[in-house]
């Protein structure tokens, strides 16, 4: 049976009731999310607040601690450049001079390029780097100083018999005849130990004679043809600028 006028008036009141109930139950829905929504996005805004604080925090701690790592470094060459200059000092005021005391027979690689230390006699015993290791302008003896703690240590070239060292103009060279104050060198290997040659992949070469006694760490640029020695300074900078080695014993090779 079609419904009647007055069912269908009965009916409409209560439609529209419902209907707006409804509208009014998800509008409080709507806004109660969006407030929900506000308090999450305050919540992220303050943790990335605290993030870029903490941030800023830890940065400046890591500067803090490198400051305070070049300030150790720096000490601690100063210190070494104090002892080495005491030493060298030492020995040049003992009325009879010990004779020095050999050690290895080694190979220097540049650890960049992997080329060998080489002397070439016939170009009037000129320093180069060459990728291939020569047994006899390659190779060198490691002779130490025999005075109890000394670290100061002379590379005599086995072909030419002439001591790697510092010329009167301050050029590296390899033309003395004798072990003297300016073929006095100093190693310094990355993990510390300096007496163990079997472990010195990574090393440093300061010159003691250069900058007045002070010291200078040597350093050589490379290119496609040529390559140039240099020292620079003493401190923790020139150390940083040092050009790295591997100091080779010639069994090691050979085996």
């Amino acid at each position: 049976l079609a419904p009647t006028s007055t069912q269908m008036s009965m009916s409409s009141p209560s439609t529209k009731i419902w209907s707006k109930t409804s509208d009014t139950n998800l509008q409080a829905r709507i806004e109660q999310q969006d407030e929900h929504l506000d308090a999450i996005a305050s919540g992220l805004q303050e943790l990335l607040h605290n993030g870029s604080s903490i941030g800023e925090s830890i940065q400046q701690q890591n500067e803090l601690l490198e400051r305070l790592n070049d300030g150790t470094d720096e000490l601690t060459e100063k210190s070494k450049m104090v002892s080495r200059r005491a030493d060298r000092v030492a020995h040049r005021s003992l009325w009879r001079k010990p004779k020095p005391e050999f050690k290895y027979s080694i190979a220097i690689q540049h650890v960049e390029s992997k080329r060998f230390l080489t002397i070439e006699p016939q170009n009037k015993k000129r320093l180069a780097l060459h990728e291939q290791f020569h047994p006899d302008t390659a190779a060198f003896e490691l002779h130490s100083r025999t005075a109890e703690g000394s670290a100061l240590v002379g590379l005599k070239n086995k072909c030419t018999r002439t001591w790697l060292g510092q010329s009167t103009m301050g050029f590296i060279v390899c033309n003395s005849n004798k072990f003297g104050p300016k073929e006095e060198w100093e190693l310094d290997n990355e993990g510390g130990d300096n007496t163990d040659m079997r472990n010195m992949s990574r090393t440093r070469m300061l010159c003691a004679s250069a900058n007045w006694g002070n010291g200078g760490w040597l350093t050589v640029r490379v290119d496609e043809k040529t390559e140039s020695f240099s020292v620079g300074d003493y401190d923790a900078a020139g150390k940083k600028k040092a050009s790295i080695w591997s100091i080779v014993v010639l069994d090691d090779i050979n085996s």
